[in-house]
């Protein structure tokens, strides 16, 4: 995730800052930082300016000259840099071209107090950037564990760039923020790091945690700090927690059961998820892009949903009350809104519909297994009674 320059916004130094035109280009992507108060020379400054660049400059030199003001931003835009941010030491106000010409290029214009030292903007930009780029490393170094092809001696490679003390036990934790993940993940970040002495990683979207611990016991207390320290910044969260392990071969396994139950957290309707509590949907998950697997459920649910669609009899619905409630029809008529008898007649006639009215545990195994790959593969569901 590239640095924005509304992410130098956010910095304290920068609190007083006024956005004087661009404000549509705040997202724009900051590759450097550079501080630039000298004549423009464009034989010079085009061999060296990038896109991308953020710019800091005074404008003394160009402070009583309109003209070469907006040949400064013209050339500026032209060359995609990023924006600027401009000291108001000499200049307070902005020529209407030049406002109109950076709201038309959404590019920034920022005024920063004059006694803003920006050796420190860049120091904060450049440290951001170089962060970024870290993340960026730490994504493919992940990648490659995760690869099926690594050999062991690559894998122990890609695992030294992480520096992690390994104790007894290692576990590893993957939680996505869905509410502002941009700005809440840094403090979160910065939490786990300086609170807990936790590295964490961004990674598809998320972030990937490792933690090494002597006492198996001190497990259950970091998931408990990782989780209650998640909830503090976000009310919209899921974590996926891996089992604990002692052989460093096994951290692809790590970190794939970590991820592996964050996915799984909307499938059964929790916010942390322990991977050794998935029972079968550890099986079922991994082959989740299998056309057999979709073809399985549809088997199994499509009869049912087109006899529901004639007769108006919810079998879907029904039978998912029934596998809720471990096949006790009074609490199943009771989720269903109607009598126990009707339930077991529902349920009756599913069994004819798949032809098993003399296997009962086929048809339960079948049908759970059904809805179970009905809400790994449809999160909205086609069937959408299954999901009720």
């Amino acid at each position: 995730m590239a640095i924005k320059i509304s992410d130098l916004l956010c910095l304290d130094l920068l609190k007083g800052a006024k956005i004087i035109a661009g404000k549509n280009g705040l997202d724009n992507e900051i590759k450097r930082v550079t501080f630039n108060d000298c004549p423009l020379d464009l034989d010079v400054n085009s061999k060296i300016i990038r896109s991308g660049d953020l710019y800091i400059n005074s404008f003394y030199i160009v402070r009583d000259n309109k003209e070469q003001l907006i040949s400064f931003f013209k050339f500026y835009i032209e060359n995609k840099s990023a924006g600027i941010f401009i000291i108001d030491e000499y200049l307070k106000e902005f020529p209407e071209e030049v406002i109109a010409m950076a709201n038309t290029h959404n590019y920034p214009i920022i005024l920063i107090y004059n006694n803003t030292p920006y050796a420190e903007i860049i120091n904060a930009a450049t440290g951001m950037i170089l962060f970024d780029q870290y993340d960026t490393i730490a994504e493919m170094k992940i990648n490659n564990i995760l690869d099926s092809h690594i050999t062991p001696e690559e894998m122990m490679k890609s695992i030294e760039y992480f520096n992690i003390d390994f104790k007894e036990h290692y576990s590893s934790v993957f939680i996505k923020i869905n509410d502002d993940f941009s700005k809440k993940e840094k403090l979160i970040r910065s939490d786990l790091e300086n609170i807990y002495s936790i590295d964490s990683y961004k990674y598809r979207n998320g972030l990937l945690a490792f933690f090494s611990y002597d006492d198996i016991k001190k497990h259950s207390i970091l998931i408990s700090q990782i989780s209650d320290l998640t909830s503090k910044y976000s009310k919209d969260y899921k974590i996926g927690i891996s089992n604990s392990f002692s052989n460093i071969m096994d951290f692809n396994h790590c970190i794939n059961q970590c991820i592996c139950a964050c996915d799984l957290c909307d499938t059964t309707d929790n916010n942390i998820i322990y991977y050794n509590t998935l029972n079968v949907y550890k099986i079922l998950y991994p082959m989740k892009e299998k056309l057999f697997l979709k073809e399985y459920m549809e088997e199994i649910l499509r009869p049912l949903e087109e006899y529901d669609k004639i007769h108006k009899l919810d079998l879907i619905k029904t039978l998912q009350a029934y596998i809720n409630n471990d096949g006790n029809y009074k609490k199943v008529g009771i989720e269903i809104a109607q009598h126990e008898n009707t339930a077991r007649y529902r349920v009756s006639m599913a069994k004819k519909i798949l032809n098993l009215e003399s296997n009962h545990i086929d048809f339960i195994e079948q049908i759970s297994i059904a809805f179970k790959i009905n809400k790994i593969l449809n999160k909205k569901g086609f069937f959408k009674a299954a999901q009720q």
